[in-house]
């Protein structure tokens, strides 16, 4: 198992294509912009949630994983993103990763 969600992955590609996209663009404004913003808010409760119901294998932690490839990228524009507690909590889970090997199933 790697995820419960079929489309687990595929929101990790849409996450990480929000990440580019503000990387690109800065700190700038738009619609573009803000609506790159709010998917990665989302996409990190998402992620959250799926990683304390154990819908998720361990395995998204990973170095070269597409998940840990997102998780880098958003790290430099966490600052315009503004999601506080949301990325702190991510943050800590992704530290400890080790942890997750003895995932439950």
């Amino acid at each position: 198992m790697m995820t419960e969600d079929s489309c687990f992955w595929a929101d990790v590609e849409e996450a990480l294509c929000a990440v580019r996209l503000l990387k690109q663009k800065g700190s700038g404004g738009g619609g573009e912009f803000s609506e790159a913003k709010n998917r990665l808010v989302v996409f990190q409760r998402y992620v959250m949630e799926h990683i304390e119901n154990f819908a998720v294998d361990s395995e998204i932690f990973l170095g070269e994983s597409s998940f840990m490839v997102w998780w880098k990228e958003f790290q430099e524009v966490a600052g315009i993103v503004g999601s506080g507690s949301s990325s702190l909590e991510l943050a800590e889970t992704i530290a400890s990763w080790p942890r997750w090997r003895r995932w439950r199933r």
